[in-house]
């Protein structure tokens, strides 16, 4: 069972309650032997919070929380033994902060989560597996229920275009934007992955305030005042985000070799040479537009993006109803936020120190102001608004324009999609309408497969020499004729019988062909239930790892002690010590839980 989120009247949301609120409280036997008992793993699951990057400098406040927690089971547990939990105690114990205060009692049943995983990853857990199973249900998080928290109505003050203008050219925000736009100029050059070659990243970072360099090896900083080196432009973030916010709104054009300002590009650089006068001209009102675009896709990335590491989608929700609040009529007290007060507003209580640390990256790019109170920019409130409207689903991908004005399908195709050249097999079995065009295909294998869409990519008949299907795009040099747009083109033009095969080639480096083989030619399904990934085998390979054969010499590494990459490639892999990778693992449930939001 999923643990259930009561909401009580208290505030107080830091560790034992009694202790945080300033109350008067005696330290109990139960809770003293708890803490003892504790101590003694202490300081192996603090390096295990060393070795994960997503814990990592944190482990200090994560150990403290579970301390708090062992004071409270320990009251509740019937035998006390912190590698065998058990799962009444558990529910108990939390159960009674969630009385006091449901946002401590989440961040408390993640962190005991997480501490429940490390006795199982590294068999220290003594318990039963039911009991381990249980344990782990309830100190989950149900994500499938909104977080019933009464956040406040957003206010979005009227401003005339002056006023608009006024603040929006005041935020760095817009300022790094229109820096980097005007860097970028007339073109830049980039590479099969869209982004920046290593030259550039140097100039391209000043422009958004990162002190970046790019190198083909990575090098230690031993100079604080040093740039920092990447070996990709990927490798910095706040870098991408202005990329992705660009492109977004469509002040940048990214091709297959070079990056091209957009149409509204020119309009947007003329209104930031405008000199500081008050009166907003009509450039100064596409700008203000521009900014609040470039806004929303980073308020998108941050409430939004598929979490990637351990707690994000839970900071997703408290920065929610960060921004909520901080949009509303009575927004946050500042030093609360920070760590330093207790206020009457639910998220004052405690904020988790990457959040704390997230708030002043954020207040950096001008998405929050940080006086006495922390407000969202009046002039960007209508972008928290547009986005809070989706609370508790999230931005789901909007189907297709040939999904949308698809109608009824003829017939339901199930296709076999094999990685060629890795043993063991990697192929996934997916159920699709006849009608799918080959850029929903190529969504669909990008999510069966977990690959990252970094590289490019297209679709052929067997002969990539022949009639080639991709991404259309004009300012790309071709080898011969360019490849058919396919957006344009549908799976039943291609294979009509089953057996028929074609390919699908990503990452022209590594070169990963995947065949597609139409297995049968099923009656129409329902639609909602399409794509469906009906089964599979193998472990799918990770972003740049050479190709099948770097693939295979990796895995194969990580599995031998004498190898001299060994240890690189088990730190590569995230393996913990005594871990193994099993090349035929494939979770299925886990397959169609990314294809969810490809259904229509």
């Amino acid at each position: 069972m999923a643990r259930n989120t009561k909401h009580g009247k208290s505030k107080n949301r830091s560790g034992n309650p009694a202790v945080r609120a300033g109350t008067s409280h005696i330290t109990s036997l139960a809770e003293a032997r708890a803490d003892r008992a504790f101590a003694v793993v202490v300081p192996a699951f603090t390096e295990w919070l060393r070795r994960r990057p997503d814990t990592k400098d944190q482990e200090v406040e994560i150990v403290e929380v579970m301390r708090d927690f062992f004071g409270m089971y320990g009251d509740a547990a019937r035998h006390l033994d912190v590698t065998a939990l058990e799962p009444d105690a558990v529910e108990k114990a939390l159960g009674g902060i969630d009385d006091l205060d449901p946002m401590m009692g989440e961040i408390l049943g993640m962190t005991v989560h997480l501490y429940v995983h490390y006795l199982f990853e590294t068999g220290a857990w003594t318990g039963t597996e039911a009991d381990l199973s249980e344990v782990l249900e309830i100190s989950g998080l149900d994500h499938d229920d909104e977080l019933d928290v009464a956040l406040p109505d957003i206010v979005v003050p009227a401003l005339t275009d002056d006023e608009a203008w006024a603040e929006a050219r005041s935020l760095p925000l817009w300022q790094r934007a229109v820096a980097l736009l005007g860097w970028i100029g007339a073109g830049r050059e980039v590479t099969g992955t869209g982004v920046l070659r290593l030259k550039d990243i140097e100039e391209a970072a000043a422009c958004v305030g990162d002190n970046l360099v790019g190198r083909r090896r990575y090098e230690p900083r031993g100079d604080p005042d040093a740039p920092r080196v990447v070996t990709t432009m990927l490798d910095a973030p706040r870098l991408m985000s202005y990329w992705k916010a660009l492109a977004n709104c469509g002040l940048i054009q990214i091709g297959a070799t070079t990056v091209r300002p957009g149409p509204d590009a020119a309009t947007v650089l003329a209104a930031a040479n405008e000199p500081g006068q008050a009166a907003a001209t009509p450039e100064a009102v596409a700008a203000v537009r521009a900014t609040r675009a470039v806004a929303l896709s980073f308020y998108h990335e941050i409430l939004f993006e598929e979490p990637e590491w351990l707690f994000q989608a839970e900071l997703q929700t408290l920065a929610t109803g960060l921004f909520v609040a901080a949009s509303s009529a009575t927004p946050p007290n500042t030093k609360a936020l920070l760590g330093a007060a207790m206020d009457k507003l639910q998220l004052e209580q405690l904020t988790p120190k990457s959040l704390r640390q997230s708030i002043r990256a954020w207040a950096d790019e001008g998405l929050l102001i940080l006086g006495d109170r922390a407000v969202v920019p009046p002039v960007l409130r209508q972008m928290v608004l547009d986005l809070v409207g989706t609370l508790g689903g999230g931005l789901a991908a909007a189907p297709s324009r040939a999904a949308a004005e698809r109608g009824p399908s003829e017939a339901t195709y199930q296709l076999k999609i094999q990685i060629d050249g890795i043993r063991p097999p990697v192929w996934r079995r997916v159920e699709v309408p006849a009608e799918t065009t080959l850029d929903e295909l190529h969504e669909v294998i990008q999510r069966i497969f977990r690959w990252e869409d970094y590289h490019l990519h297209m679709f052929h008949d067997g002969d990539p020499r022949g009639t080639t299907y991709g991404p259309f795009d004009p300012d790309a040099d071709h080898w011969g004729d360019p490849p058919v747009d396919e957006t344009t083109v549908r799976l039943v033009d291609l294979l009509s019988r089953e057996k028929d095969r074609m390919k699908y080639e990503y990452d022209f480096g590594d070169s990963w062909e995947h065949t597609i083989t139409l297995e049968k030619v099923l009656p129409p399904l329902p639609a909602a239930g399409l794509p469906n990934c009906g089964g599979g085998r193998g472990l799918a390979p990770q972003e740049d790892s050479g190709g099948p054969w770097g693939w295979m010499d990796i895995l194969a590494a990580a599995e031998d002690p004498s190898h001299p990459e060994h240890v690189n490639y088990r730190d590569w892999l995230g393996l913990a010590d005594g871990e193994t990778v099993d090349p035929e693992e494939f979770d299925v449930d886990e397959a169609n839980e990314e294809l969810e939001d490809l259904r229509p």
